[in-house]
Parts: C-alpha cells; structure tokens; sequence
C-alpha cells in the first residue's frame, strides 16, 4: 500500500464516522510524513485536521521532514517557496492541550496562538512567519527546550504563563519583543539584535522573580509600564522590579530618553 493509497484508507474510515450516528471524540491526532508527501496529499491532510478539530481532539501532532540533498530550510536552499498551510482554526482551538509542529513552512507571516487549555506547545524548525504572537497561554519548559525560531522578527505576549526554571531561548534575528500582563518566572531571551522591548504589568503584588534579555547590543528602545493605585507608594512594584531586570542593566546603549515609565492607575 503508497502512502496515497493509506491516506485515501484514513479518509474512507473518517467518513464512515461521519456518516454514523455515534458522535466521536478524538483524544489525539498524529499525523507524519516527508514534507513532499504532505504537500502532496494538502487537501487530504486538510479533511482530517478538520475532522479532528470538529470532534475536539486534545492533542495535534503536526510532523515533516525533508528527504534529499538540499535541506528545504536550509538558509542556503533559494526555493523555499513551497509551503504546507493547514486550517488557521488549530491556533485558536479551545480543546487542544496539546500541539506539537515540527518541519513545517507555515503560512501567514503573522501566527496569533490563543488556545485556552493549552499545557504544551511545541513549535520546532517551522519557518515562513516572522511574528508570533501568543495570548492567555501556559508555556513550560518543554516548549522552551523544543522551540527553535530562525526567522522570528516580533514576538508579543499576552497574559500568559512561563516555568522556564533558568532557561534560555535564543532568538537571534527578534528586534521587538512585547510582553503585557504576564507571569514569567526565572528565564532568559538571548536577542542580540533586539532593537523594542515594552513590558506591561497589572500585578497587584511585588514581583520577585528575575527575567533577563541578555545580548541586547543593539537596543535602542525601552517602555516599561507598571500598575499601582493610592494605597501603595507611586514607585510600586517599579522600584522592585527595575532592580530585578538584568536586561537594564546589560542595555549600555540604549539612550535616557528612550527609556519611558508611563504609569496606569487603578
């Protein structure tokens, strides 16, 4: 049996659930393959993606590799016009706990992430996008470890959780960085050529943790803006926090005027 004519298998036997009247729940979806093959089969591998998006699978395995000389990422390969897009609806699935991409080129340039329930996001040697942006997510360390973003222009990040226990994520061609009401703990962003980063938070209560961006030769623009109301002194958690962000104090170069604390109150 091809990998087409199994393909067609799996189709057969997706339609005869549909077609039944036992409504399904999938608790996992696998799918892999050379990245050829899944071009190939685009439309097939778009039918089961839905089918398990329709029946709220927990968790998506999306995996390809390339099979030849040439690498199909490989920054020195010119056609990297070729490309898999898969239903935008996966980034913005309330079910999925779990989502796993690897050896994908993905379109559009810009990802938003915004899947409540997730606990595990894993996005390794996936290219074509140059923004990602994450909202109300939980992100562990096993996402950290498997995270490999070359072309990451922009990151923001929006109400989310990060347990990095002291690790680091090197991104080395992000030049801005947003992170708005966040809970990160102990954790390091290599940027070498980060040129914004604005930081946002609404905490009620001092923030002890240190998070560092490290390498920041090319930083040019600060915004930090921290939340207070009456009951606390106007320097609150400012004052605390400033002294905890390792990238200040490694940002020789970023000029006084650029540095801005605007202030919002309660």
């Amino acid at each position: 049996m091809t990998f087409s004519e199994f393909a067609n298998f799996v189709l057969k036997s997706i339609a005869s659930y549909k077609t039944s009247a036992t409504s399904t729940r999938l608790q996992k979806f696998s799918f892999e393959s050379h990245y050829n093959c899944l071009l190939a089969l685009d439309g097939r591998v778009d039918y089961m993606l839905n089918f398990a998006l329709q029946n709220k699978v927990q968790e998506l395995k999306l995996r390809s590799r390339y099979k030849g000389k040439k690498h199909i990422f490989d920054r020195n390969y010119k056609p990297l016009q070729y490309m898999y897009r898969f239903p935008e609806a996966i980034f913005s699935a309330s079910q999925i706990i779990s989502l796993d991409l690897r050896g994908l080129r993905l379109e559009p340039p810009h990802i938003t992430l915004s899947c409540p329930s997730i606990e595990n996001f894993s996005l390794e040697d996936c290219h074509g996008f140059t923004i990602l942006e994450l909202i109300d997510e939980w992100t562990g360390q096993e996402w950290l470890h498997s995270c490999v973003l070359h072309n990451l222009e922009k990151l923001i990040v929006t109400r989310c959780n990060f347990r990095w226990n002291n690790a680091r994520l090197c991104l080395d061609k992000l030049k801005s960085a947003v992170l708005k009401d966040c809970d990160i703990e102990a954790g390091e962003i290599e940027a070498p050529n980060l040129v914004w980063f604005e930081y946002w938070s609404y905490t009620t209560k001092v923030d002890r943790r240190t998070f560092s961006i490290s390498s920041t030769s090319s930083l040019l623009n600060v915004k930090l803006l921290f939340n207070y109301d009456k009951y606390y002194p106007l320097d609150y958690p400012a004052s605390e926090y400033l002294e905890k962000m390792e990238y200040l104090k490694r940002a020789n170069t970023v000029p006084a005027s650029s540095l801005t604390y605007p202030a919002v109150l309660v």
